[in-house]
């Protein structure tokens, strides 16, 4: 299938739009409700702050010791999720 350059300009553009689209969608999901950007953490960032594995971050979660969010079917921690679980858990 060849494309000329007209419609492959178009294609592109359709693209870029949708990719726009999505940002402004995942920029809502990035502030809490007073307007302040979350920071999110995902698995690995937090093993290596917390100088575990996975196992044992994944028995965190499953204990409810340790909030998270799950995006995407990515699991991501807020530093207040992260803070609260070292206050409450006496890491």
């Amino acid at each position: 299938m060849n494309i000329d350059r007209d419609n492959f300009e178009s294609y592109m553009e359709r693209i870029l739009e949708q990719i726009e689209l999505l940002h402004q969608k995942t920029d809502k999901f990035m502030t809490d409700p007073g307007g302040k950007e979350l920071k999110l953490m995902d698995n690995q960032d937090l093993c290596q702050l917390l100088n575990i594995n996975k196992r044992t971050l994944q028995r965190y979660r499953s204990r409810g010791t340790l909030k998270y969010l799950r995006i995407g079917g990515k699991t991501f921690y807020t530093v207040e999720q992260v803070n609260d679980f070292i206050k409450n858990s006496g890491y």
